[in-house]
C-alpha cells in the first residue's frame, strides 16, 4: 500500500512540473507566437531571435560564394537560372531569382563583356536575346529593393553608348521615374563622380541632342528634384556634359 501512494505522490509531483513547465511556456511564447501570426499576415518574416517581423527589404542576399572563373562560366550560369525564370508554377521562384541574381554582372565591364557585341556574347547567342535577360533582372521580386537598386547602379557606373544591349543605361530611368525616393536614397551614397557617371550614361548615344533626351531629362529633373536637390544638381550637370560633346553631325 505504502508503494502505491509513493507511486501516486512522484506521478502527481510529475503532473504538476509538467503542467508549471507547460503553463511557463504558453506565457512567454504566446506573445511571440501571435507576433509570428500577425507578422506573416503583413507580408513579414518573424525572427524568433531578434524577436521581431522583418520584411523584405531587411535581408541581403549573401552572393559571395558566386566566383566565376570566366564570363563563359557566368553566362552558362545566367542562362540555365534564365530558362527556370519562364517556369510561371515553379515553387522554387525565389530561389531561381537569387541566383539569377548573384549570377547576373556587377560591373559595367562584365555587362559589356557578356551581353556586348563580343566574341563570348554571340557564340552563347546570349548577345541576341540580351534585353530579355537584362529585363528579368530588373523585374527580380524576391531580391531586397536596396540591394537591386544597388547591383543595377554599380553596372552603370562609368557606362558609355555601344549600341544594341549596351545603352541607355539599361532603362535605369523607369526606377528613378516611378521609385525616385528609394533609389536616390541608394544612389545618394555613391561619389559625385560615380553618380554623374550614371547619369551620363542615361542620355549617351551617337548624338545624344534630341527630343527624347530633352523631354526625358525635363522628367527626370521634376521628381530627381522634389527628392534630392544634390542629386538634381548633378543631374543638370551630366546633362549638359553629355550634350556638349554632341558635334551635331
Amino acid at each position: 500500500m505504502l508503494d502505491i501512494i509513493k507511486k501516486m505522490r512522484k506521478a502527481l509531483i510529475i503532473n504538476i512540473a509538467s503542467i508549471l513547465i507547460f503553463g511557463i511556456c504558453i506565457y512567454f511564447l504566446t506573445p511571440k507566437v501571435i507576433k509570428m501570426y500577425a507578422c506573416a499576415e503583413s507580408g513579414g518574416i518573424y525572427s524568433w531571435k531578434e524577436n521581431e517581423c522583418l520584411f523584405q527589404d531587411d535581408f541581403v542576399i549573401n552572393c559571395s560564394a558566386f566566383i566565376f572563373v570566366n564570363n563563359q562560366q557566368r553566362v552558362d550560369s545566367l542562362k540555365a537560372y534564365y530558362v527556370r525564370l519562364q517556369e510561371k508554377e515553379s515553387a522554387d521562384k525565389r530561389l531561381w531569382e537569387q541566383l539569377y541574381f548573384c549570377t547576373f554582372p556587377n560591373t559595367f565591364e562584365q555587362m559589356v563583356s557578356i551581353f556586348g557585341y563580343t566574341d563570348l556574347a554571340k557564340t552563347t547567342k546570349i548577345y541576341y536575346n540580351g534585353r530579355e535577360y537584362i529585363n528579368a533582372f530588373k523585374k527580380l521580386e524576391s531580391i531586397p529593393k536596396i540591394q537591386l537598386y544597388k547591383k543595377y547602379i554599380d553596372i552603370n557606373i562609368n557606362g558609355y553608348y555601344l549600341a544594341d544591349n549596351i545603352q541607355g543605361a539599361f532603362g535605369i530611368e523607369n526606377q528613378l521615374l516611378n521609385d525616385c525616393k528609394t533609389i536616390c536614397n541608394v544612389l545618394d551614397e555613391y561619389t559625385e563622380n560615380e553618380i554623374k557617371s550614371v547619369f551620363r550614361f542615361i542620355f549617351d548615344s551617337t548624338h545624344p541632342k534630341n527630343q527624347h533626351n530633352e523631354d526625358l531629362y525635363e522628367k527626370l529633373k521634376v521628381e530627381i528634384d522634389s527628392t534630392n536637390k544634390k542629386l538634381s544638381h548633378l543631374l543638370t550637370e551630366s546633362y549638359k556634359e553629355i550634350i556638349a560633346k554632341d558635334d551635331g553631325h
